[in-house]
């Protein structure tokens, strides 16, 4: 956190200090996803000019810009971090990929209580009662879907994430449901536009590349047992030192 605020006082307050359209957009990605969870969610102000952590800044210290990026830290920090999702709840289930997951023995693996396919990430939202009011109007039917297969991204050969794929008609349904999740929230401007894979992250490798072709060989055909899929969930993020916490914000069900 301290090379964010050193780079962010020498970005943004020296005149004499040029930033490149790409590392701006890295300092703003970060700021406002961590600097306004960690910070301004704890009512606490670090000092970006003044130089000393949590000491609070007299306004006349500010600059301009400074003062804008404070005010648009602030806006961010009311907002929601949100994305739809269904959830991985059944027991058994939970049980087997914490079997694999502890087989594979490879670094930060997803805990039992994340498991989830994400339907849609909305990212931050200041108006979560309108995603939620759109979203009441998805009607869809229960199906199943079979979970199986390993794979990871990009490639297993130079993995940082790995997961649980599915069964051909499990796979159809979901994208089926994420359609509709896209299309129900698309006059909000929030349908997004990535290609829905199907998958279930169970590990998040980060900060290092792992060629897992040899581990990954003796399970990548393993079956995880199936799950009857009756509701999705708009849920909320709250990113942390340990990673996110998620919290149900609206359950919607199959008619």
């Amino acid at each position: 956190m301290n090379r964010v605020l050193i780079f962010v006082r020498r970005s943004l307050d020296d005149p004499h200090t040029s930033v490149s359209t790409e590392h701006a957009g890295i300092m703003e990605s970060t700021l406002f996803t961590y600097l306004s969870d960690l910070y301004f969610k704890a009512e606490l102000l670090t000092s970006i000019v003044g130089g000393a952590a949590l000491t609070p800044v007299p306004k006349a210290e500010l600059t301009d810009r400074s003062k804008i990026i404070i005010c648009r830290l602030r806006k961010n920090a009311r907002m929601v971090r949100a994305f739809v999702s269904v959830d991985i709840t059944d027991d058994e289930t939970l049980h087997g990929i914490a079997s694999v997951q502890e087989m594979l023995g490879l670094p930060r693996p997803v805990p039992a209580s994340r498991m989830h396919f994400t339907l849609l990430f909305l990212g931050n939202l200041d108006a979560v009662s309108d995603a939620s009011r759109a979203l009441r109007r998805v009607r869809f039917s229960p199906f199943d879907v079979l979970l199986h297969g390993l794979g990871a991204f990009p490639s297993i050969a130079s993995a940082r994430t790995v997961w649980i794929g599915t069964d051909t008609a499990g796979a159809r349904a979901l994208a089926g449901l994420a359609s509709d999740v896209a299309d129900a929230l698309g006059p909000l401007g929030l349908a997004g536009s990535a290609k829905f894979t199907p998958h279930v992250t169970i590990f998040r490798i980060k900060n290092r590349v792992m060629d897992i072709r040899e581990r990954l060989e003796r399970v990548k055909e393993h079956d995880f047992g199936s799950m009857h899929v009756c509701q999705f969930r708009l849920k909320q993020s709250v990113l942390g030192p340990t990673g996110p916490t998620y919290s149900d914000l609206e359950v919607y069900r199959s008619v």
